[in-house]
């Protein structure tokens, strides 16, 4: 994420995504990148969400967009959209979530 576009979002940042992971669960972190991937999907009620897929240059990590936050953030969540993200750790699974 080289120019001012990506100077900007580092600098509203708290860390890289690869330091995300020495952080505990639940702790509250910002970070910033671009959307690899998005999987929309729905919840047993029916209620539309989204995992998607958020890099920068040193890795990357999943973000799981709830029910709550879906139809609010929906159009931003598309490939190659640059997204500065805010949310809680979650280590309970197989893979570092926000």
């Amino acid at each position: 994420m080289d120019g001012p576009r990506g100077e900007a979002l580092a600098a509203k940042t708290d860390m890289e995504i690869l330091e995300v992971a020495d952080l505990g669960d639940g702790d509250l972190v910002t970070v910033g990148g671009i959307v690899a991937s998005v999987s929309r999907r729905y919840t047993k009620k029916g209620d539309p969400y989204a995992q998607i897929r958020l890099e920068d240059l040193a890795g990357g990590v999943t973000v799981v967009v709830f029910p709550g936050q879906y139809e609010q953030f929906q159009p931003m969540l598309e490939p190659d959209a640059l997204l500065l993200v805010k949310g809680r750790v979650d280590l309970r699974g197989r893979e570092l979530q926000l």
